[in-house]
């Protein structure tokens, strides 16, 4: 789990548009002092098995990550919808950064009301499916 939570970091800091990746707690969006801002927040695990075996090696491991993201629309009302697009090509982008991912998908997205406008937040939720080595 470790690996892929280092390598999604790695790949959401080559998305130009983004200033700070971080694995701590996300800030409240009246609380941020970096645009656009994304966390990284794993949210759940499950198992599926894909062969017979009771090794480690015979599950899919599935590993939930919430992303919030925290951006400023000062200038562009939708500019946020751009940082979206950003982020779901950049994971779901066939990258040499993914060192141990059998699949990923995007599952939901959910938009802040305009609580805070022009600053708005936004969560993604991605799956990530990834296979442990024999050992």
């Amino acid at each position: 789990m470790r690996d892929l939570l280092i390598d999604l970091e790695q790949i959401l800091r080559t998305v130009p548009s983004i200033n700070r990746v971080s694995h701590g707690k996300p800030f409240a969006i009246s609380q941020e002092d970096a645009f656009t801002s994304v966390y990284i927040v794993p949210d759940a695990t499950s198992y599926q098995p894909f062969k017979q075996g009771t090794a480690v090696s015979s599950y899919d491991n599935i590993l939930y990550v919430k992303l919030y993201v925290n951006t400023l629309n000062e200038t562009d009302p939708l500019a946020y919808t751009y940082v979206h697009s950003d982020i779901v090509k950049a994971v779901l982008d066939d990258s040499g950064l993914w060192s141990k991912v059998v699949d990923r998908d995007v599952l939901a997205c959910t938009f802040d009301e305009y609580g805070e406008y022009p600053r708005k937040s936004f969560e993604l939720l991605f799956e990530l499916k990834y296979r442990e080595p024999c050992i």
